[in-house]
């Protein structure tokens, strides 16, 4: 049983450590609704003012899954079961595995909306109207007649969304009813939920690494917005040091050194996307000895210590 305590306070948490010392950031906490300027929102739109309410039962879920499937994984599941004491014979059905099923399929809906919130807040980065002055398409080069920016990256991305949500659909509902002559007039689709859920991770790992990129080059926009004399598109100054962490580490697995002078991308052409997905996605899952996880580090330890944490006794 949950105690009243929810995630959601330790995502807040989370997300205020992690933007620590930042000066891209707008500091609200005062609740006194001071406006950085006439055109600024008095309040953000939902899919950044809700992160704590969005994410944290999105953290609960997945550490209820772990539970589950450590349980599971665990049990007594053979059949029959052989009482080795008196020798009995016990059939069963232990082996069914509608808790994975079920634990699979809610793991794949959870999946779905992460990569739904992720494609909603790269939309805002990319639209003038919602970006507080970052070109469309997050362009770096202005001048050039035909500069689309980070829109092939966007577009991966956007459709790779619908595809999460798509594996995000329940397989326990949808089990055959006349195998083996009606034996297996049940199943729990335990195992095909389980091998959707581990294609789901990939995709998500995929779309991650895209809004990484389009996020690179976002900051370095924003940087020669804030502070153009100072420190031209190079970010670091102004990120928390995390996120900076962050920041250097995509720059380094993809090769691309941070400068002053001009941002990750700055004509078309430049890169082959294909292939800096790739590697990003590559750091983020293999190589966990890499910048990309030392930057990632903390995090992962803070998700890992609240396992559990919120279970009263």
């Amino acid at each position: 049983m949950y105690s009243l305590y929810t995630y959601q306070i330790d995502v807040a948490a989370l997300l205020l450590d992690l933007t620590d010392g930042s000066k891209m950031m707008y500091d609200a906490l005062d609740g006194k609704l001071t406006k950085r300027s006439v055109e600024a929102l008095i309040q953000d739109r939902y899919s950044l003012r809700c992160c704590p309410q969005f994410l944290g039962p999105m953290v609960e879920t997945m550490h209820d899954i772990a539970r589950i499937i450590e349980i599971e994984m665990n049990s007594a599941n053979d059949n029959p079961l052989v009482d080795t004491d008196t020798g009995k014979v016990y059939c069963g059905g232990n082996f069914l595995g509608e808790h994975v099923a079920i634990a699979m399929d809610r793991l794949r809906q959870t999946v779905g909306l992460l990569g739904k919130h992720l494609d909603v807040q790269i939309a805002q980065l990319v639209t003038p109207e919602f970006s507080n002055g970052l070109s469309g398409c997050l362009v770096g080069n202005r001048a050039r007649q035909v500069n689309i920016g980070v829109k092939a990256l966007q577009l991966t991305g956007n459709s790779i969304m619908p595809y999460l949500l798509f594996l995000g659909t329940s397989m326990a509902d949808k089990f055959p009813t006349h195998a083996e002559q009606y034996n297996q007039n049940i199943n729990s689709m335990g195992h095909m939920s389980a091998c959707l859920a581990r294609q789901s991770i990939f995709v998500l790992t995929q779309h991650i690494s895209i809004c990484l990129l389009i996020c690179v080059q976002a900051l370095d926009l924003r940087a020669n917005l804030i502070q153009e004399e100072q420190t031209g598109y190079d970010a670091r100054p102004l990120l928390s040091d995390k996120s900076r962490q962050l920041y250097e580490a995509i720059r380094s697995v993809i090769n691309v050194p941070i400068s002053k002078d001009r941002p990750y991308i700055w004509d078309d052409g430049e890169y082959a996307y294909d292939e800096q997905i790739a590697s990003v996605t590559t750091a983020l899952t293999t190589n966990q000895n890499g910048p990309l996880h030392k930057a990632l580090e903390s995090t992962i330890d803070w998700l890992r210590s609240k396992r559990y944490s919120n279970q009263t006794p």
